[in-house]
């Protein structure tokens, strides 16, 4: 089905020709602002950008209505400290807020167990820019799946609390707030209301919250179980989970496959999720987690191509009115 797109503003950051640190409009269109300090802001998954430099990447979000920014280790090992240092003091500049996903389950030991070396290395960077990029928010995780014998991928309760413990070691004498997502596919995923329950009872000791990813909730209510849990609607689900709230992400699909399309893409219901949301006290960050095509490996959208960035906007726009309506 074709769909048609809404004029954009977009904002080009630092292009060539007008210096590092300087600004530049495209199209002659004016500079979208960001929310303002009273309102619900939104955020961009950095690692689903590309282009230039991280500095860069960072101005062009707040230039484009952004107001905060999700890190990712696997991206932040690509970067030397000099840049880091820069994307940093732009941030704290721009007043911008910055989560941390912390995800180990790509960097498991060839015998299953947490790689030490990798946690110790990706903790410490979180320190480093709550630090020095005026605080991290919070910094949830992927849950982890190991390889049971039949080569089933299931969630493993004992090596995920092995890491939110770590976590909550390294990370909350800051005030930084750590968590879990929810992930989809079916038993054994992490996905359930049931299992954020029992693994919330199999941590009652340590204070841990969630991101909430609702475009894997609304595959988990379609999908998985064949559509039964929930009747479908993603608020049900959301109005009954068991852990608080840190920080929302986005992005559409059509309940079957998690393709982080733009929102409008697919059938999520982004005001009845952000509704459900609300209505539970909701203090904390919310993240576009949108890129251009994934499922084509096509992943991350280049700062500098407007057809590859204008699904990023109808996001933050669809996100924004959402929630003011709600």
């Amino acid at each position: 089905m074709a769909i048609r797109h809404p004029r954009i503003k977009i904002w080009q950051f630092g292009r060539p020709g007008v210096g590092r640190r300087g600004y530049k409009k495209a199209n002659s269109m004016k500079a979208t602002k960001p929310a303002a300090k009273n309102d619900q802001s939104i955020g961009m998954a950095i690692w689903q950008l590309k282009g230039r430099r991280l500095v860069d990447r960072v101005g062009w979000l707040f230039k484009n209505g952004f107001g905060g920014v999700s890190l990712l280790q696997s991206v932040m090992d690509e970067v030397e400290l000099a840049e880091r240092r820069e994307a940093a003091a732009a941030i704290v500049e721009h007043g911008m807020w910055v989560t941390y996903h912390a995800n180990v389950h790509h960097k498991l030991t060839a015998s299953q167990q947490l790689d030490m070396s990798f946690v110790t290395r990706l903790m410490d960077n979180v320190i480093w820019w709550h630090e020095n990029a005026g605080g991290v928010w919070s910094s949830c995780c992927d849950p982890i799946h190991l390889t049971s014998g039949d080569g089933r991928r299931v969630f493993d309760q004992a090596t995920n609390r092995r890491y939110i413990e770590h976590m909550s070691g390294r990370l909350t004498k800051y005030g930084i707030r750590i968590g879990i997502e929810n992930s989809c596919g079916g038993d054994g995923m992490f996905c359930t209301i049931d299992d954020i329950r029992r693994f919330k009872e199999y941590c009652a000791d340590i204070k841990m919250g969630m991101l909430l990813d609702v475009g894997h909730v609304n595959i988990h209510v379609r999908s998985d179980n064949n559509g039964k849990e929930h009747d479908g609607k993603v608020e049900h689900f959301i109005s009954e989970l068991p852990l608080e709230i840190h920080e929302v992400h986005f992005s559409d699909n059509f309940g079957l496959k998690d393709e982080h399309k733009f929102l409008g893409y697919g059938n999520l219901d982004v005001p009845a999720a952000l509704k459900a949301v609300k209505s539970r006290g909701f203090d904390g960050k919310l993240t576009l987690e949108v890129c251009f095509d994934f499922l084509a490996h096509r992943g991350p959208a280049d700062i500098d191509n407007p057809e590859e960035i204008k699904g990023l906007l109808i996001s933050r726009e669809k996100v924004l009115s959402a929630w003011a309506a709600c």
